[in-house]
């Protein structure tokens, strides 16, 4: 089976399906071009970008929900910044009480991602305990002169100031 587009949504990562996927992206991933994942937020089991990660050297089109990482995890930015060089549209997504500093990934690959057109990041904190106050300028700055960029879309909010 070759498959060059490939939506799991949701993504049901469980103990014994988490062998699956590895699976399906080491086979499919030379051929792989389009990949949509949505893995539920409150899920814990298997962490979506270390699952995929073997795929994004190949990927034109990425788009990602999921959980962007604890402390003593590697950023979900370093590891697109580091194998997804091809990708021409990332759209990510998550809600996080990450306290990682994300912006400092932006700063240190300024190079990265050259064919970018389309670029979307939907960011929602749980809790205003931790705030990366340079995250959207890091992006900002990361975006300069890059003339094929078309379509941009940074959206932060707090669902604690949502629910209050």
């Amino acid at each position: 089976m070759a498959c060059q587009q490939l939506a799991l949504i949701p993504f049901p990562a469980t103990p014994s399906t988490i062998p699956l996927y590895h699976r399906l992206f080491k086979a499919q991933g030379s051929q792989l071009r389009k990949l949509r994942v949505r893995q539920p937020l409150t899920l814990n089991s298997g962490r979506l970008v270390d699952i995929i990660s073997p795929t994004l050297k190949n990927l034109t089109h990425l788009e990602l929900t999921s959980d962007w990482g604890r402390v003593g995890e590697a950023s979900v930015f370093d590891i697109i910044f580091t194998y997804g060089h091809y990708l021409e549209s990332l759209r990510i997504h998550s809600c996080t009480d990450s306290v990682q500093q994300h912006s400092t990934h932006f700063r240190r690959n300024a190079r990265a991602l050259p064919y970018i057109q389309d670029f979307a990041v939907h960011f929602s904190q749980r809790f205003l305990g931790f705030l990366d106050r340079d995250f959207f300028p890091s992006i900002c700055a990361f975006l300069e002169d890059r003339p094929l960029l078309h379509s941009l879309e940074l959206v932060a909010t707090s669902l604690q100031i949502l629910v209050s």
